[in-house]
């Protein structure tokens, strides 16, 4: 044989032994029955509230695998029509359509086509990228025959059909029909359905949301081919056509929105149970749909409340696309004029109006000082609601709801149209002012002090090593002289709870901040007394969780009706409740509305930065937090800020949730009367005797 037949021979042979044993070696690492029986769907994970409602899903594809007798037929029809309409004929490839499809390739001179099958897409979108190459296409022909060797067309469809992405992080019909119809499956029309089999071409291009008049087309296409393979009849094919598009990306079920909640539900539960999310399980929180409505609506109303007080400054935001809608009674306006007790504004709607102290509904000296920043120019928001003007600052605020077992009821981190992603509730730690009073009376209560006990309330000064002196004042600057300690709460003395502090062996309510905060234990500065510690407000709701449940506090709280929850002791049982006698009291003084059941204590940090009201309601434990992410003053005592806040929740929520009794009293109680009511009494514990 001539030289050049061998070396063609030869060539030919070796090129034959290298496509077989490639083949061989792409054959070997295909997936194996047990593999292909055993294919899992990624859906993700879901938290609902007691309610039902949904907070929302973690996870990248929103997918709801369902089987393929749930699937109306004629959605499987539309799919088999447009994708693959020999689907039940060939045995996972089409060689007709793949020829077709080479040959379009070849006279464009780049990919256009790839003539791939329903069993193909499963294989790629199962184990392959999605890169076009003639390689991936071998890849994709050979595990579509594997597939097809081991499962049943039905059983490719449903794969198919449940893995598809179709748009907006969607993947399968479930999803899609939900996202872009808010319907389920047995809802949709035929023009939906074909609406939803035209979208694998380009999801996210085609939808509906994107462009109604691509969508129609597609649609139209679709349709089309539906008809022509007889899956509907003419009359459907013309009306289907006739259809108009309605699309709303919105779901049946009720909702919560409130992305700082979900985000730190999400956290908690990577550290409890991250088999849940990792699996997509349907979680049940804690969470009361109703409360987190009610905290977040009472939060925003109470924010607004404060800004319509506050000296006007322009407007530190305007309305931009990006950031969360302004509440709807409130409208641009812009200062014409200001004459000291007449200001003309122009709202942005047109209109002219004229503010004085009369529509205001204060003083004349008070109008002026409110409005001396309101230059002719300056931009301000008009609230339609309470009539007034107001400069939207970026005062902020938290709530924090907890349930007699310490569960989490209601999360609330800023106020809703913040344009920042920054849970207060849980990540910002601020001094918490005289709401530390409720933590040390307890602490005295517990080594012996009674409420009829006096302390002075004077002057003190402390000098430190290097000489400086510190002279802590009351928050009215005035000196009260000898005080009970019922006096010494109800009035909130600073230096009246100094005293008593300094007398007080504080190294369990030291180790109790330690484990509700999670920070190094570390000696108590003498400004403890007066509330320079920080906490963040669910770390506070947590200690003052104690006087709900017998002095114990959480460690952590309760994210799921099945969290485990740690107790630990912040003070005995009897001083628990001599306490909670002293947050009634406190309630009672500065509400003249009366709320059954119910007490708490203001806060109030220097130069009026931090604003806080943590009580209790019923079973129910709340912290309030009022501030600027930036500390500078509020203007306002506690009192008028965080407190109107936490009592209008406890209003509506005292309707909401049943009365519960009071803690029954501790054997070690006894209780005397006084003038106005009875005062509870520790009875000392009898001495231990040898005999």
């Amino acid at each position: 044989m001539p030289p050049l037949y061998r070396l063609i021979w030869g060539s030919l042979a070796a090129i034959c032994l290298g496509t077989i044993m490639l083949l061989s070696v792409m054959i070997w690492q295909l997936p194996s029955k047990e593999e292909l029986l055993s294919l899992e769907l990624k859906r993700p994970a879901r938290l609902w509230t007691q309610e039902r409602w949904l907070i929302g899903e973690i996870g990248d594809e929103r997918r709801y695998p369902i089987s393929i007798e749930q699937i109306p037929l004629k959605l499987q029809q539309a799919f088999i029509a447009v994708e693959d309409a020999r689907f039940y004929e060939h045995g996972g490839v089409d060689f007709k359509s793949l020829i077709r499809a080479f040959w379009i390739d070849l006279a464009a001179k780049k990919k256009l086509q790839g003539g791939s099958t329903i069993s193909m897409q499963v294989a790629r979108n199962f184990f392959l990228h999605r890169q076009k190459t003639y390689w991936r296409k071998i890849q994709e022909i050979l595990l579509a025959w594997r597939i097809e060797q081991y499962l049943t067309k039905k059983q490719v469809l449903e794969l198919y059909l449940n893995k598809i992405f179709l748009g907006h992080r969607n993947f399968g019909v479930v999803a899609a029909a939900q996202f872009y119809f808010g319907k389920n499956l047995d809802q949709l029309s035929t023009g939906e359905i074909a609406i939803l089999a035209g979208l694998p071409k380009a999801p996210s291009y085609l939808n509906p949301l994107a462009s109604t008049e691509r969508c129609e087309q597609r649609r139209n296409s679709v349709l089309l081919k539906m008809y022509q393979h007889e899956f509907i009849t003419q009359k459907s094919y013309s009306s289907a056509c006739a259809e108009i598009i309605h699309a709303v990306s919105l779901s049946s079920i009720p909702q919560l929105h409130d992305p700082m909640l979900l985000e730190y539900l999400k956290k908690q539960l990577e550290k409890e149970d991250p088999q849940a999310l990792a699996r997509g399980d349907d979680i049940l929180t804690t969470i009361s749909g109703s409360l987190q409505l009610l905290a977040s609506q009472s939060l925003d109303e109470g924010l607004l409340r404060i800004m319509a007080q506050q000296k006007l400054q322009p407007s530190e935001r305007q309305p931009t696309e990006e950031q969360p809608p302004l509440p709807e009674s409130f409208e641009l306006c812009t200062i014409l004029e200001n004459h000291g007790i007449k200001v003309k504004i122009q709202l942005d709607s047109g209109p002219i109006l004229l503010l004085t102290p009369r529509s205001e509904k204060i003083s004349e000296t008070l109008f002026k000082e409110r409005y001396l920043g309101a230059k002719a120019g300056s931009l301000f928001y008009y609230d339609h609601q309470s009539q007034r003007l107001i400069s939207l600052s970026d005062l902020q605020g938290a709530v924090v709801i907890l349930g007699p077992g310490a569960e989490l009821l209601a999360l609330v981190g800023s106020s809703s149209w913040s344009d920042s992603f920054f849970n207060r509730a849980t990540q910002t730690r601020r001094p918490i002012a005289s709401t530390v009073k409720s933590l040390i009376f307890a602490q005295a209560f517990d080594q012996g002090y009674q409420l009829n006990d006096l302390i002075e309330d004077a002057p003190f000064v402390s000098t430190d090593q290097q000489g400086f002196q510190w002279r802590p004042q009351n928050h009215n600057h005035r000196y009260q002289g000898t005080l009970s300690l019922e006096q010494a709460y109800l009035r909130s003395a600073n230096l009246a709870t100094l005293r008593l502090t300094k007398t007080l062996d504080l190294s369990r309510l030291n180790l109790a901040l330690s484990m509700a905060t999670k920070q190094p234990l570390s000696p108590l500065p003498e400004s403890f007394a007066l509330g320079s510690y920080e906490c963040s407000p669910l770390e506070l709701t947590q200690l003052y969780q104690a006087f709900n449940s017998r002095g114990q506090f959480p460690k952590s709280v309760a994210i799921t009706p099945s969290s485990p929850t740690q107790w630990e002791e912040l003070c005995s049982e009897q001083s628990a409740y001599v306490t909670r006698y002293l947050q009634e009291r406190f309630f009672d003084r500065i509400s003249p509305q009366k709320i059954k059941n119910s007490g708490g204590k203001t806060g109030t940090s220097n130069n009026f930065q931090d604003l806080w009201f943590a009580g209790y309601q019923q079973g129910l434990s709340c912290v309030v937090w009022v501030g600027f992410d930036q500390p500078r003053s509020t203007e306002l005592y506690a009192v008028r800020g965080a407190f109107p806040i936490w009592k209008k929740i406890a209003l509506k929520s005292s309707a909401a949730y049943p009365d519960t009794k009071k803690p029954p009293l501790p054997s070690r109680i006894r209780l005397e009367k006084q003038s106005g009511g009875l005062r509870p009494v520790i009875v000392p514990q009898p001495a231990h005797q040898d005999y």
